[in-house]
């Protein structure tokens, strides 16, 4: 979407620029007269509120523009202009491209109008014109907005709208829709209809089931009468009634107030009900058809947006769309048609728990009589009906229709809060999304968690122009007010801490301490290497990630810039949930968009049941009985690395935890992998979605330099991160050096592809053929313009596969790539003029933290035993993962003899020497019934294989640094001398430890626990160090010394400064070393079994202790005399502590002796202070007494007759004769 913000000189953009045409530039991207680029809109502001609005509560956007200028306002202002025959302000904010088709060959022919964020109103049913009226009936009303007489465009071909003055204009924008999250019961499949119709002003009624949907019932449109939610008063029955006459609005006596009753009012809660929170973002379950659409039994649906139809002239809206027309009983019917409903019987015919009819509408199986509501389909047929009330399904109708679409986190993460599937069930979301009122956030501003990898990045600003809006230049507050990661409860602080990020008391549902399990267990024990220090680049919003790809180099050679490793437990290391979620659900593998719709493979399904898989028991009969449906399947999720660590840099400025055990750690975490499926140009002579910028690769200014250079991406000159000014390089850039993202957009690819009318929505089944538009030759002669014939059934062997979503088809093999590109280019000249030879199929892989789907340890739980993940086939370090998601086989000639060959992780095996899925022996089987009928086949592990060129494909992830790392899916075969690409799985190692970091891992024993390398180890690659977890490591606990306690034994005897005295005594100001024993000595008593502290210190504050840490290195110094007390602390890896200590005396240097054996003297120094005379036993018989002369220090000279050892003695003397000191020495003479 073009940036609607004000430009640089602070105006609104304006297409409309002279010398050039701004509706083209508008529809297809161009300059203006001075070169200013204006970029192609592929979707504007309506567009966005009409899509993404279905979820979106409403308000800000979808409601002003971002100078708070209301958006009905600022329409009329811009097209004003035009109502008058000038040219309107054109821009994405008031302005649109009205979608539209050729209805044979299905040919773009879209054009630029008038946004409806407003429109006028008539006295007709639904506040459309009536026919029977002048002008259509306008109402007119007291400021009713409508300036003067006009007439305004009707964008879905039908006669201009004829408006008179003061006739009122209806205000058409989502404002913010409280009663979605705090009514109980509310309806967004409903409230969405509205929204892809474009009646954004009626969403919130219809949500609340205020509106009348019945499209029979004479209030349609409306407010419903009968529904017991609403009571009226007519107008002249009020006193505002009498006024109306005087007013000149007689006609309006008639009309009525609604007021809501007590069935709305009693179930608006303050605290939203969890229901509303699920129809949104995930289902409970999806167990037959009616739970496709709302709440029935155990389940609160499974779509987030309604399929709808575009067919105006029924339409609900200005977009001219409605819901589709539907039948769920007609599909499993054998034969005959399915039961007519009636306006006599439609309530024998309601969905379980549900307020819709179970068929509506006309189809082109049917034939309704009068009164007849729906039903009578023939069998085998919908349950959806992509047509027209007419019973129309052209291009045009079918590339504006919309399919319906699943919620968001069952999308993303595979979420299905059904019994079950999370011990956290009864708690209801607001359980874990607030931690209280004690937070500066309230209830409308639920935590939503914080997931970098799939850019959920609260706690920063809004950037424009590479620059953070600062409010009141206040950053700290800015990115306070732009966080809510302190709403959402972490799982310690109900299992550990009973506190939120700031030590706020919460609500921890009595969640059990799971501390001495994980102690039992060894996940306490600090033997894995965490990454203990980091660099932090940059101010807020810094990712903390360094500049080297190492684990030893230091940021400008100093250790705190640079990111090291240190010695932590498998909590410092793992996030909670990789041990305790286990995924027993459906969820979405890859996202086909390659035509413009989304058709989504979908693993957890059991794939022998097909389609008809993605429900549990799709009849209502049993799925035993019918053999329709199956239960779902467990898959296990991805294990990756969160950029961010445990607390994504200190939680914000301004949120910092008070708790110190929060501390950063970049930890492992579950993800999803979703992988977009798109065309991408990567031509720098192309831009393919007109936003000014072709493609090429994502290359920045010299690394070394910062200077400008030929392979610099010319958009990227200058370019420096907004955080730390780094040109942009591998280690801060996701995506360098690979194509950057010029895809092909909605309008451009729909335009060229077939679609049809399936059973679950609109879908696309080929390209070329009838769609060739007029005068160009399709260069595949037709071979791929569908996989379907006119009966609805596989009709050849050209396309291999189709999705399970609903049959859409899916690229798969080289000619089929090949052809597509051919095709485009050749038809260029009727589209965009763009050639297509430099497009390639991407597949591009994101993750999606995967946090719900805890079980009860009690069943399952990974590390009660150090071989659930430190074993070979376990899949946690090593594995296949697949990433292209299952399909429908489709070819004509199918035997189901050949499915193909699986791995022990259940992914498809492909020979490396062709890059062809391995198979067994065809046997010429056949499925009874199946005659080309997708719901017969069950769905098979596909891989994607291209000519070399024309196949991209890579994972987003991150390194243990932080680092971004694009880990490259594609793998390349020469076959006969032709270079191809596929795409299948990818090893999970290659997105733990990508090849890319090269050998930069060591064994645990190899690094110590300050993070400093033991020796010269050699360093692994990451391939090498995932196969060294997963089967090198011993997974004996008592070998890393857990279970065996630690003793503390300091090594005597100890350093004796004065043997003359009782007890050790050491003098002051000298160092003395110390050392202990082992504490947890290996069988050879060579070192330590596990990883233990050594941790000296003593009673004296003053003391020096030199290496305190150390187990043989250690000194101490006492500067100040008297008893002191040295205790010795062990400490090892489960965190088990024992201590012990031992005394001194430290006193100040005592008489020395000196022995010289070759001149035969002693010396005696540090005599006591006042000494005059001495007295020196010589330790043979022999004295010496000297009463004057006494000097220090003292020789004296002596000879002894023999060399055996002997105890001198010395004895000093005040001038008084008091004794003031004495020592002895014991010599070899």
């Amino acid at each position: 979407m073009a940036d609607y913000q004000l430009n640089g000189q602070n105006q609104y953009i304006n297409y409309m620029q002279p010398g050039v045409d701004g509706f083209k530039n508008f529809l297809m991207g161009g300059n203006d007269a001075n070169g200013n680029a204006y970029p192609k809109v592929d979707m504007s502001l309506w567009d966005q509120a009409t899509m993404c609005g279905t979820c979106h509560v409403g308000g800000v956007f979808y409601e002003e523009d971002r100078m708070g200028t209301r958006l009905p306002a600022r329409t009329l202002a811009d097209w004003g202009p035009a109502f008058m025959g000038q040219a309107p302000n054109l821009n994405p904010i008031t302005a649109t491209v009205w979608e539209t088709y050729s209805t044979t060959t299905g040919k773009d022919k879209s054009f630029v109008t008038m946004s409806p964020w407003i429109y006028p109103v008539y006295m007709g049913r639904g506040g459309a014109p009536d026919p029977n009226l002048p002008d259509g009936g306008p109402m007119i009303v007291p400021n009713g907005l409508a300036p003067m007489d006009m007439t305004m465009a009707n964008p879905n071909g039908g006669a201009p709208y004829t408006i008179k003055a003061g006739q009122l204009m209806m205000p058409n924008v989502k404002e913010m829709d409280c009663l979605f999250c705090h009514l109980k019961g509310y309806d967004n499949v409903m409230a969405s209809v509205m929204v892809q119709a474009g009646s954004l002003s009626a969403t919130p009624t219809t949500g609340a089931g205020l509106f009348d949907m019945f499209s029979l019932s004479p209030t349609f449109m409306g407010y419903n009468p009968n529904n017991g939610k609403t009571s009226y008063v007519r107008i002249s029955q009020t006193p505002m009634g009498a006024m109306l006459p005087a007013m000149g609005f007689e006609s309006y006596s008639s009309h009525e107030l609604v007021f809501l009753t007590s069935a709305v009012t009693d179930n608006i809660k303050g605290k939203p009900d969890e229901n509303n929170c699920h129809q949104c973002h995930a289902t409970k379950t999806l167990k037959d058809f009616p739970e496709m659409f709302g709440v029935t039994g155990n389940s609160t649906g499974f779509l987030s947006s309604a399929p709808m139809v575009y067919d105006p002239a029924y339409g609900v809206g200005p977009l001219g769309k409605r819901m589709v027309n539907y039948d769920i009983n007609a599909p499993f019917m054998q034969s005959g048609s399915s039961p007519v409903i009636t306006a006599q019987n439609y309530m024998n015919f309601m969905m379980p728990g549900l307020s819709y009819l179970q068929a509506n509408g006309p189809t082109p199986f049917n034939s309704l009589g009068a009164g007849d509501i729906g039903g009578g389909n023939m069998a085998m047929t919908g349950p959806l009906y992509y047509f027209t009330m007419d019973g129309r399904a052209d291009q045009d109708t079918l590339k504006r229709s919309t399919m319906p679409f699943p919620r968001a986190e069952w999308f993303k993460r595979g979420d299905a809060w059904q019994a079950g599937q999370d011990v956290h069930g009864s708690f209801g979301c607001a359980g874990c999304h607030f931690t209280g009122n004690t937070t500066d956030k309230n209830m409308c501003d639920p935590g939503r968690g914080f997931d970098a990898s799939s850019t959920i990045q609260d706690g920063l600003p809004a950037f424009k122009e590479r620059a953070p809006v600062i409010e009141n230049g206040d950053v700290a507050a800015t990115i306070k007010n732009h966080d809510t990661r302190n709403t959402v409860k972490r799982c310690e602080f109900c299992h550990v801490t009973g506190t939120d990020y700031q030590g706020n008391v919460i609500d921890t549902f009595g969640a059990p301490n799971p501390t001495v399990a994980h102690s039992n267990a060894g996940l306490l024990a600090n033997l894995t290497q965490i990454v203990d220090k980091m660099g932090l680049h940059g101010t807020y919003g810094g990712k903390g990630v360094p500049r080297e790809a190492n684990f030893t180099t230091q940021e400008n050679g100093t250790t705190p810039g640079g990111t090291i490793l240190g010695r932590g437990n498998h909590l410092d290391v793992m996030d909670c949930t990789v041990c305790h979620v286990n995924k027993v659900s459906m969820a979405v593998r890859s996202l086909d968009a390659s035509s413009g719709m989304r058709f989504p493979a979908i693993v957890g399904t059991d794939p022998m049941a097909g389609m008809l898989g993605l429900f549990e028991d799709p009849t209502g009969m049993g799925a035993a009985n019918t053999h329709m449906g199956g239960e779902l399947k467990p898959w296990q999720p991805l294990t990756t690395w969160q950029p961010y660590g445990n607390m994504e840099l200190p939680l914000s400025m301004g949120n910092t935890p008070s708790d110190s055990r929060f501390a950063f750690r970049r930890k492992l975490h579950l993800t999803n992998t979703v992988v977009a499926v798109l065309w991408n140009n990567e031509s720098g002579s192309v831009d393919a979605n007109g936003d000014g910028v072709p493609g090429g690769k994502l290359i920045g200014d010299d690394i070394a330099t910062g200077e400008t250079t030929a392979e610099t991406k010319p958009s990227l000159a200058g370019y420096r991160d907004i955080f730390t000014g780094d040109v942009p390089d591998h280690n801060n850039t996701s995506g360098y050096e690979w194509p950057i993202f010029d895809p092909w957009m909605m309008r451009d690819l729909k335009t060229g592809f077939n679609f049809m009318p399936a059973p679950l929505s609109v879908i696309s089944t080929g390209f070329g053929g009838f769609g060739t538009p007029a005068g160009k030759t399709d260069p595949t002669g037709g071979a791929y313009q569908s996989l379907y014939g006119p009966n609805g059934m596989f009709a050849n062997d050209n396309w291999k596969y189709a999705s399970v979503w609903s049959g859409a088809v899916v690229f798969t093999e080289p000619d089929q790539i090949r052809g597509y590109k051919n095709y485009r280019t050749s038809i260029k000249d009727a589209t965009d003029g763009k050639s297509w030879d430099g497009t390639s199929l991407t597949l591009i892989g994101a993750p999606f933290m995967v946090t719900h789907g805890v079980k009860p340890t009690a069943t399952y739980a990974k590390g009660k035993s150090c071989a659930d993940c430190h074993e070979a086939g376990k899949g946690f370090f090593k594995g296949s993962f697949d990433m292209v998601g299952p399909a429908l086989p489709s070819t004509q000639s199918y035997d189901p003899s050949t499915y193909p060959m699986t791995d022990e992780f259940g992914n498809l095996v492909v020979d490396p020497a062709t890059g062809e899925p391995m198979r067994g022996t065809a046997q010429g089987w056949s499925i009874p019934g199946d005659q080309g009928n997708m719901m017969m086949r069950p769905l098979e592990p596909v891989r994607i294989k291209a000519f070399k060129g024309d196949l991209t494909g890579y994972f987003e992830g991150y390194n243990k640094l932080g680092q971004p790392r694009e880990v490259n899916i594609i793998h390349d075969v020469n076959v006969g001398g032709v270079d191809y690409s596929y795409a299948s799985t990818l090893d999970r190692a290659d997105l733990l430890y990508p090849e890319e970091d090269g050998a930069i891992y060591y064994k645990v024993g190899q690094v110590n626990a300050d993070g400093s390398l033991n020796g010269t180890p050699t360093p692994m690659d990451g391939f090498q160090y995932a196969t060294y977890l997963e089967t090198q490591v011993n997974t004996d606990l008592a070998s890393y010394g857990i279970g065996v306690d630690p003793k503390a034994v300091i090594n005597t005897p100890l350093t004796d400064d004065n043997a003359t005295q009782l007890g050790v005594q050491w003098n002051t100001n000298v160092d003395h070393a110390i050392t202990a024993a082992l504490a947890q000595p290996n069988a050879g008593a060579t070192a330590d079994l596990g990883t233990v502290i050594y941790t000296w210190s003593t009673s004296d504050a003053a003391a020096v202790i030199t290496n305190a840490n150390s187990r043989t290195g250690a000194k101490i110094k006492f500067t100040t005399t008297g008893a002191k007390t040295i205790t010795l602390t062990v400490t090892d890896e489960e965190g088990k502590s024992k201590n012990t200590s031992v005394s001194v005396t430290a006193a100040v240097a005592g008489i020395s002796i000196a022995w010289d054996h070759t001149a035969k003297t002693a010396t005696f120094g540090n005599l006591p202070t006042g000494t005059t005379q001495m007295r020196v036993y010589w330790g043979d018989g022999q004295q010496t007494t000297k009463t004057s002369g006494v000097t220090n220090p003292q020789v004296l000279t002596h000879t002894y007759a023999t060399s055996t050892s002997k105890i001198i003695q010395v004895y000093c003397y005040s001038s008084t004769g008091k004794q003031l000191g004495y020592m002895q020495q014991t010599i070899t003479p």
